[in-house]
């Protein structure tokens, strides 16, 4: 199959994982992103700067109240999913192949999985934590001081956070490989261990928010610290394995601790180069699978966190990259504005119209930036979507809207835009999330493609004006094409 827009980065962070858990004893991996400006999330760069790590530092306590409790993953998802009768293969399976340089063994894999999920045993000879040792590390995470700055990652401190789920895990030494500074602070550390029970692996990346704008940031930070610890044990689609989550209780700064996906054959989606329909339509099959987790699969978790809109609305991004409208409007994005659309009243009219439409249905569980740098595909073809700092509750159609806009060419959109609606359509009600009549949905579709126009507005400093551009033309063309203005009473 023509996987176009699809291609493999040296390094980076976020392991995709088949059964989607948190990572446990003996399980490893993570996920490579490369730096791209703007980019919400986890990536990585070339490994310019490798230093020693300060040995130690005072650091702050964390506040135990702004943690949220651990649950165990939904039941009767496993291998073949829930939907998939045995022998069948995903249909997002695209048999993308790499040449992994390192991989957890089957049986290290066995052990990763929840202790109270239901699972097979671990294998003879792993070591692995009874009871909630490995789950419920809240208890010894609330004892752990979270970093402030760069200078108190330490390795006494690697140590104790990677012990909270791991006991008996201690650090020798660490260096600084990659640092990427954007909407997050990225940093890859790699490890030596003097004590390794559980073989976590070599290297991983650290991701929080140590930049002058986290403190207006740090919502952002802790939703994916809340995603990563109660929602992706249990949501049936790829996701990256975390080894540490945090929340400081004083700042609201979220901390991971992720897989380096550079230890795994992963490739990433490339924003200039868009997407086949088919590759497409088999994103939108996941899509599906997590929009429809609140509806059969989350009423056993704590989600007061989860928002409507998400930090995405509460921050008012759009009024950010509105107010960028002058500086792109010089850019060469911008000669595929027509004149119809050159308008900023008109187009915030018709955000906060899409916005308040929202309000009203706000069932499903959202990603909320879904654009090709936050696609990957493991090395069995299947695909997931990284960076859940906008996870929100919200309607599906804005992840698919922006989706299907911003990764396929003008001129395939055009073609097959009502075929893949219908298809996710159908993959959204066989997985349980009561999807709407196809014209409620291509109403909502259209309205939602309303959203995108702020990936024109986009700051230089979050997005490289190559992408600007390559976005411009195929969102502009969309919004004329569905006259999404009109379809919104503007």
């Amino acid at each position: 199959m023509d996987v176009r827009g699809v291609r493999t980065r040296p390094d980076g962070v976020g392991l995709p994982a088949p059964d989607r858990r948190r990572a446990q004893p003996g399980r490893l991996g993570l996920r490579p992103r490369r730096p791209q400006a703007g980019a919400v999330g986890v990536g990585a760069g070339d490994d310019r700067r490798r230093r020693p790590l300060p040995a130690s530092r005072d650091l702050r306590r964390v506040d135990r109240g702004r943690r949220a409790p651990v649950h165990r993953r939904a039941p009767g998802w496993g291998r073949r999913g829930r939907h998939r009768p045995a022998g069948r293969r995903r249909p997002h399976d695209l048999r993308v192949r790499g040449t992994p340089r390192w991989r957890p063994r089957r049986a290290q894999a066995a052990a990763l999985r929840p202790a109270r999920a239901p699972s097979r045993p671990a294998a003879p000879g792993l070591t692995r934590p009874r009871g909630d040792t490995m789950t419920s590390p809240t208890d010894a995470v609330a004892t752990i001081d979270l970093p402030r700055s760069l200078e108190d990652v330490t390795v006494p401190w690697m140590s104790e956070a990677l012990s909270a789920r791991f006991p008996g895990t201690v650090v020798a030494s660490m260096t600084e490989g990659s640092t990427i500074r954007g909407m997050a602070t990225k940093i890859q550390l790699h490890l030596t261990y003097a004590d390794n029970p559980h073989g976590l692996p070599p290297s991983m990346w650290l991701k929080t928010g140590f930049e002058k704008h986290s403190e207006r940031s740090a919502e952002l930070y802790a939703a994916e610290v809340n995603f990563f610890r109660v929602v992706a044990p249990a949501v049936p689609t790829n996701s990256p394995l975390t080894f540490f989550e945090a929340i400081d209780g004083e700042t609201g700064n979220g901390v991971l601790l992720m897989e380096d996906l550079t230890l795994r054959g992963v490739r990433f989606g490339d924003q200039t180069q868009p997407l086949t329909p088919d590759v497409a339509a088999s994103l939108l099959d996941v899509q599906a699978r997590y929009h429809s987790f609140l509806a059969e699969s989350a009423d056993d978790l704590d989600l007061s966190w989860l928002t409507v809109g998400g930090a995405i609305h509460s921050v008012d991004v759009a009024g950010e990259y509105l107010e960028f409208w002058e500086t792109a409007s010089q850019a060469p994005r911008f000669r595929f504005v027509p004149e119809e659309l050159g308008d900023p009243v008109r187009i915030k009219a018709g955000l906060d119209r899409m916005i308040a439409n929202d309000r009203q249905e706000s069932q499903w569980l959202v990603h909320g930036d879904v654009h090709l740098g936050n696609v990957f595909f493991d090395d069995q073809g299947n695909g997931g979507f990284l960076d859940w700092q906008t996870v929100m509750r919200g309607t599906w159609a804005f992840d698919v809207a922006y989706f299907i806009v911003v990764s396929l060419s003008v001129e395939d959109r055009r073609a097959h835009e009502q075929d893949l609606l219908r298809t996710y359509l159908a993959r959204l009600e066989e997985y349980g999330g009561h999807a709407p009549s196809f014209e409620d949905a291509w109403l909502a579709y259209r309205q939602h493609v309303m959203w995108t126009f702020l990936m024109v507005l986009c700051p230089v400093e979050r997005q490289a004006e190559e992408i600007c551009t390559a976005h411009a033309e195929r969102i502009c063309a969309a919004l004329v094409d569905l006259q999404v203005l009109e379809s919104l009473g503007v």
